[in-house]
Parts: structure tokens; sequence; C-alpha cells
């Protein structure tokens, strides 16, 4: 890694990682690395997490998908991370 001093001790792999990723933030525009809103997906949160919406939702390939209040799409009001859904039983469950 060329941001970090060689001589840095007591650091794993992830914790090394995590450092680099946050040095070379300063180095992209917002433009590079967001999504344009209309590429978002937004899940409504009475969306029922069902077999075919955990397809779809896995299908997309995004890493977060924002939560909306309404039907109105820019109410966001959180961020399902898509790895807490590894080995989620499915049962039928809104988001909610």
């Amino acid at each position: 890694m060329d941001h970090l001093p060689e001589d840095i001790d007591g650091l794993n792999f992830d914790q090394e990682r995590i450092i680099e990723g946050a040095l070379s933030l300063n180095r992209h525009k917002t433009m590079e690395i967001m999504s344009t809103i209309v590429k978002v997906v937004i899940v409504h949160m009475d969306t029922v997490l069902n077999d075919e919406t955990l397809e779809n939702l896995k299908l997309i390939g995004y890493s977060r998908i924002p939560i909306s209040y309404s039907a109105n799409q820019k109410s966001v009001f959180g961020i399902m991370l898509m790895k807490s859904l590894v080995g989620y039983t499915v049962r039928n469950e809104t988001i909610k």
C-alpha cells in the first residue's frame, strides 16, 4: 500500500484495507462513486421479503439498498445492507 508506512505493526489485513480506502477517498469525486437517484433501487418499508424479492435484490448487485417510508421514493429513512441477508430465512415479513 503506497499510503501507509511500512513499519505499522498490529494491523490486520482488513484494518489496512479500511485505512487505505479512507485515504483514497480524497482522490475521487462524488460523481465517480455515487449512483444517480434515477439508477438507485429504493425499497418501500412494507415490501415483503420473500424469495422473489430477495432474488431481485441480489440481481441488482448493490451492497446497500435504501428503504423508504412512503411511495415518495425520496423519503429514505434507512439503508439495508445486503450482507445482513446472508443466511436470512424467508418468513414473508415486511422490512419494517
